[in-house]
C-alpha cells in the first residue's frame, strides 16, 4: 500500500482499482482498501475510460507548439472545455494548461505566439530572455520579455501618477481633518 500523498502507483495497482470501480465499488470503499485518495481514483477511472490502457502509464514530458497550446487555451477560455476537461481530453496536466492560460493572459495572443520562436527555435534572443530550465521541473522555463523604451517610459509615468494620487489623497485627508476640527470648535 502506498502513501496517499504520492501518485506513483504501479500499473497493476491502477488496473486493480479500475476493476473495483467498474464492479460498482465506491471510490471511498476503494480508498479504504488501497489507500489511494478518492479524487485520484475518480480521475484515474475517467482517464482510463477516455484513453484506455495508455492512461495507466507514467507520462513523459512533452514539448508542444504554441499554436497547439493556443488552441487548447481558446477552448478553455471560450468555456468549450473546463480546465479539468481539457486536461483529460488532451492528456496534459492541469497545471501546464493553467500556466499557459496565465502566460496568454499576461502577454496576449501575439506575444504568446512569439514565444514559440524564442523557445522552440531559439531565435529573437533580444526580445525574450530565457532562464535556466530544469528538465525535471514541470513549471517550464522562466520567461522574461525585455521591455521596449516606450514601455519603460510608460511605466515611469504610471509610477509618477500613482505617487501624485497618493499625495493628493493624503492632502485631501489633512484638509478634511482640519475642517472637522473647525466644525467641532463652533
Amino acid at each position: 500500500m502506498k502513501n496517499k500523498r504520492t501518485n506513483n502507483y504501479s500499473v497493476s495497482t491502477k488496473r486493480d482499482v479500475i476493476k473495483l470501480y467498474h464492479k460498482s465499488f465506491s471510490s471511498k470503499e476503494i480508498e479504504e482498501r488501497i489507500g489511494m485518495s478518492s479524487g485520484y481514483i475518480k480521475n484515474l477511472c475517467r482517464k482510463y475510460d477516455l484513453r484506455g490502457e495508455s492512461s495507466l502509464h507514467t507520462r513523459k514530458i512533452h514539448c508542444y507548439s504554441q499554436e497547439y497550446k493556443l488552441s487548447i487555451i481558446q477552448e478553455v477560455s471560450k468555456k468549450i472545455l473546463s480546465l479539468n476537461g481539457a486536461s483529460l481530453k488532451y492528456d496534459i496536466p492541469q497545471s501546464s494548461i493553467h500556466n499557459w492560460l496565465e502566460d496568454y493572459r499576461k502577454l496576449g495572443e501575439c506575444r504568446f505566439l512569439q514565444l514559440k520562436s524564442a523557445i522552440m527555435k531559439k531565435e529573437h534572443k533580444k526580445d525574450i530572455k530565457i532562464g535556466s530550465v530544469n528538465k525535471t521541473c514541470k513549471k517550464g522555463p522562466h520567461i522574461k520579455l525585455k521591455k521596449t523604451d516606450r514601455e519603460k517610459e510608460l511605466e515611469k509615468e504610471l509610477e509618477i501618477a500613482h505617487a501624485e494620487i497618493a499625495y493628493l489623497k493624503k492632502w485631501r485627508a489633512l484638509i478634511q481633518k482640519e475642517e472637522m476640527k473647525e466644525r467641532n470648535k463652533r
